[in-house]
């Protein structure tokens, strides 16, 4: 992945405690690696043109 472009995670979708997070790929992985735990089923999109 090309490290300037967008991405988008979706956690949960369609349940409860669904989530969003958006950005670099480096931002999200640091807002990732900061959490105690991750679970749930992730979706990823990933925006081709900038």
């Amino acid at each position: 992945i090309a490290p300037k472009c967008r991405v988008l995670l979706g956690r949960e979708m369609t349940k409860i405690h669904e989530e969003f997070i958006e950005g670099i790929p480096d931002a999200l992985l640091t807002e990732l690696s900061g959490r105690a735990k991750i679970v749930g089923e992730f979706s990823c999109f990933i925006r081709t043109r900038v």
